[in-house]
């Protein structure tokens, strides 16, 4: 029996619509002045061409910028969007008025340009459904859940007076964090996060400004044994820890096996005319940026002591 030959069939693929951007300022690298009346096209999340040419594209939707400036969009790599003052101890809110701050801080950022947004400790999976189903609107979102704080931790929120939260629970009184003591509650407590979708541990491993308690702050947490242990399940799912230090002290003890160490420069002591601190701890103008831009929200309409 003679079999007929097979027909070829081709799918269509159809290409990322095309926007062209016109009379609009740039900053290019290695120009100091603000480069005036440019043309930009863009297809999906390509830059195809920049001109100062006039483009004419039949093929693309037109954006007149009028002398406005385009630039891509900023990255706020350290956002706590859940918080609803400069305490983050918020256990006594309702969930939905915690998911409205957050809805209008995820609002706000991207109104202030922001496009990418690393979450330090709040929010979770709920909020990043909302975003993908569309129901909000904002940044990217890159959570880490809550934060692992140890008993009388930076992110132990409970007074002397508090005991266990309204659950009857040793929680921290946020949704901020998460307590746990020892190596295998460290283990647990970071899988239950990556689990939830965590794009990234944060822990903390110094006291904080926030610290409630009416014992010393922390000067470090954990042991090098709990902070390995972290790091360890981080990188099981191919993915690191963020770490909240303000020591020497914490962030020696971990300084082997970290990638992003948050807020250690504001403290860092300063030997022979300059900072000196473990390989990969964020430059000093990292804290003026995140300042800087929280003043921004505040006039625009967000609250301005979310972090």
């Amino acid at each position: 029996m003679k079999l007929a030959p097979m027909k070829r069939r081709f799918i269509k693929m159809e290409m990322p619509a095309k926007t062209l951007f016109t009379n609009a300022n740039l900053v290019l690298e290695g120009l100091a002045e603000l480069q005036k009346s440019f043309d930009v096209l863009v297809q999906g999340n390509r830059i195809l061409s920049v001109s100062q040419t006039p483009m004419d594209h039949e093929d693309a939707n037109v954006i007149d910028i009028s002398g406005r400036t385009l630039m891509p969009g900023l990255i706020d790599a350290h956002a706590h969007i859940t918080g609803l003052s400069l305490s983050p101890k918020n256990i006594s809110y309702p969930a939905s008025e915690i998911a409205i701050a957050a809805a209008n801080y995820l609002q706000c950022s991207l109104m202030d340009g922001f496009t990418s947004i690393r979450e330090a400790g709040g929010a979770d999976h709920s909020v990043a459904r909302l975003l993908a189903e569309g129901k909000i609107i904002g940044p990217r979102l890159f959570y880490s859940g809550r934060a692992l704080t140890q008993t009388g931790g930076g992110a132990d929120f409970r007074n002397p007076d508090e005991v266990v939260d309204p659950c009857g629970q040793a929680g921290p009184f946020s949704v901020m964090s998460v307590i746990a003591d020892g190596i295998d509650e460290v283990r647990k407590a970071a899988r239950e996060e990556l689990r939830r979708g965590a794009a990234q541990i944060k822990v903390f491993v110094s006291g904080g400004v926030v610290f409630p308690s009416e014992a010393h702050p922390t000067i470090y947490e954990y042991s090098l044994e709990e902070l390995r242990a972290i790091v360890e399940e981080a990188k099981g799912r191919g993915t690191y820890v963020m770490a909240h230090v303000y020591t020497d002290e914490g962030s020696s003890a971990m300084s082997a096996c970290w990638r992003t160490l948050h807020r250690t420069c504001q403290f860092r002591q300063r030997r022979n005319g300059r900072d000196d601190g473990p390989a990969g701890s964020l430059p000093r103008p990292y804290f003026h940026i995140a300042r800087s831009t929280n003043r921004i929200r505040g006039r625009n309409g967000a609250a301005e002591n979310y972090r």
